[in-house]
């Protein structure tokens, strides 16, 4: 959970001045509520901005799984490498 906050943290600051972000879960071992729930304001945030939110999966089981079985891989954008996501970022 203590990463979550310092995660939720960062996006916020990072969204202060920009309207895009790329969130890279490759690493993620474990998903948990307070995780999705990162992406689920980060996702509103850029949203608010006229912006997009990408989320990058990599080979992580969990985040996937956690994103299927809450149906956020439905509503969020989801890649599966960090270049995959800019590319799709930098598309008009």
């Amino acid at each position: 959970m203590a990463t979550a906050g310092l995660v939720d943290e960062c996006a916020q600051d990072l969204l202060s001045d920009r309207s895009n972000l790329i969130i890279d879960l490759s690493a993620v071992s474990f998903l948990a509520a307070a995780g999705l729930g990162v992406l689920v304001r980060a996702d509103n945030r850029t949203r608010a901005n006229r912006g997009c939110l990408r989320v990058v999966t990599g080979h992580s089981r969990a985040a996937p799984r956690a994103l299927a079985i809450t149906q956020l891989d439905r509503t969020l954008t989801v890649h599966t490498t960090p270049r995959d996501a800019v590319e799709a970022m930098t598309r008009p």
